[in-house]
């Protein structure tokens, strides 16, 4: 009758790899854990105002938001998009808004936004702004124009 003996390295080895796995998945939680934490510090409400400028024609809609003016912050941003839904026409609008992120976050990045509006002469628009699923921005304003229109678009915001 034989009997095997376990070395000591191949006792060893598995139970060091499972602790050095353990060890990466508490680092990589503490690392999230961090990260989350550091965006809940920059999150806020950044209120603008910001001129707004839309043209469409049948089913495309160029928007462009200009002299965003924030008041807890001297950058002044501008948002061009394009849009795709049905419409016709031309409207010019002031309003305000609010975004939940710092506005220089925003620069630079991607974001997809769904915009209504209606402007018989008097202009009513409203618009959503939203980045990888999560609502970020909203903006409503008043103006004139004549047409109508709706629909989702991307657009990126820069500064002016």
């Amino acid at each position: 009758m034989s009997t095997s003996t376990l070395s000591v390295e191949q006792t060893t080895t598995p139970q060091a790899e499972a602790a050095e796995a353990r060890i990466k998945e508490r680092r990589h939680a503490i690392q999230k854990l961090y990260e989350d934490q550091q965006r809940q510090t920059l999150d806020g409400d950044y209120w603008f105002s910001a001129t707004l400028q839309t043209t469409s024609l049948i089913f495309y809609t160029v928007v462009k938001l200009e002299n965003m003016s924030f008041t807890d912050s001297s950058l002044v941003l501008e948002f061009d998009g394009t849009m795709y839904g049905p419409g016709l026409g031309t409207a010019r609008a002031f309003g305000g808004g609010y975004t939940y992120k710092d506005p220089e976050w925003l620069v630079g990045k991607e974001f997809d936004f769904e915009l209504i509006w209606v402007a018989l002469p008097t202009a009513g628009v409203q618009m959503t702004i939203w980045y990888e699923g999560t609502i970020v921005a909203a903006f409503d304003a008043v103006g004139a124009g004549i047409g109508g229109g709706g629909g989702w678009g991307s657009g990126t915001f820069k500064k002016a």
